[in-house]
């Protein structure tokens, strides 16, 4: 029957309805009746008929914010092994099934302030239920920020949403900057530590992280494809999973020697510089257990493989290179995020002065 076009019965006592029309959000729903499926139909029609605002925010009462987060990751192909991704899972799994039209700020500032109070595996970002270190504040901002982009979308791009209920939570104030950063004799020790390690690739990337300031994700996804290796120097082109910018590494040192080195026993099979021992088509993923052998053995503590980025920062900035030589270097968007490591160059500046004109 035409009444009953866009009506799917789908088993016994369930059946679908399903409305598309130009400039409007695209409907379904389930209902146990027929009578129920061709009255709310003829209702969305009707509705649809008189451009009623209401039809075109009925979408946000079916669609579930978990719905809108798998159209968002398809739509903008948003990384998998990024950072971005595993919030957008977290939320997901903590209001994926409410309704869009149902989300309201009070329920994001819950789920926020359980992330505050909630601990995290060291290494990463996944929140669990034990004791341990807590996520800092801007960590705690990246799972806001990661939500209230999707919710931007929904409501200026595909008019979901009349506003969004995200931008009316206040950010975190992030005074979490960590400066960790290896003295000269801790890098010699490292490095004879990482040469002694059971996977033959750690003292290499060690030596790159320490070299070019690159993030981990980004080495551990650097192919031969992206390199050019010339006599001194080596360039790497990278993109990083964060900001999805992509930049250029220039490789010098013991780091190109290394690399050389490397190279000569490279696996024909894969083009990734660093694969997995098990399956080389894919990244090598399982550094943490080598990591920290090496470091006991270092007898280096308080240290991540992240801080070895703020040790290449620190070093160009003694070094007078300036900050934003540094910036491009490291990748930073802007200018605030290397001021960090600005007191270092005051310091090394005095000595300077001081080993001149200070007298004796």
């Amino acid at each position: 029957m035409a009444s009953d076009r866009g009506i799917q019965r789908v088993s016994a006592g369930r059946f679908r309805v399903q409305i598309r029309r130009q400039g409007f959000a695209a409907q379904s729903a389930y209902f146990k009746s027929l009578a129920e499926a061709r009255k709310w139909r003829k209702e969305k029609l009707a509705a649809i008929d008189l451009n009623l605002s209401s039809a075109r925010q009925s979408a946000a009462e079916n669609k579930t914010l978990a719905n809108l987060i798998d159209e968002y990751v398809l739509e903008f192909k948003v990384d998998v092994r990024g950072a971005s991704y595993r919030h957008l899972v977290w939320w997901k799994g903590r209001l994926g099934s409410k309704a869009l039209s149902k989300i309201k700020p009070a329920d994001i500032a819950e789920q926020l302030r359980f992330l505050s109070r909630s601990d995290k595996r060291h290494g990463g970002s996944v929140v669990t239920a034990r004791a341990g270190e807590r996520l800092s504040p801007a960590t705690i901002n990246r799972y806001h920020a990661a939500l209230s982009k999707v919710l931007n979308v929904a409501v200026s791009k595909w008019h979901l949403l009349e506003s969004n209920p995200a931008r009316r939570i206040q950010r975190n104030p992030e005074k979490n900057e960590r400066n960790r950063w290896l003295q000269p004799d801790e890098v010699s020790r490292l490095i004879a530590s990482c040469r002694q390690s059971r996977w033959g690739g750690l003292a290499l990337l060690v030596q790159l992280a320490l070299c070019t300031g690159a993030r981990r994700s980004e080495l551990a996804n650097l192919r031969w494809g992206d390199l050019r290796i010339e006599k001194s120097v080596a360039y790497a082109q990278v993109q990083t999973s964060k900001n999805r910018e992509s930049r250029t590494l220039v490789i010098v040192g013991d780091a190109l020697r290394e690399l050389r080195e490397w190279r000569s026993s490279r696996n024909a099979v894969t083009d990734l510089v660093f694969p997995s021992i098990r399956h080389p088509l894919k990244p090598f993923r399982n550094l943490d257990g080598y990591w920290k052998r090496a470091l006991a053995d270092a007898e280096i503590q308080d240290f991540r493989f992240h801080d070895l980025r703020h040790t290449a920062a620190s070093y160009l900035t003694q070094a007078g290179v300036p900050a934003i030589t540094v910036a491009a270097i490291l990748g930073h968007k802007t200018l605030q995020m290397t001021k960090r490591y600005s007191h270092l160059a005051i310091e090394h500046q005095r000595d300077a002065v001081m080993k001149v004109f200070g007298g004796h």
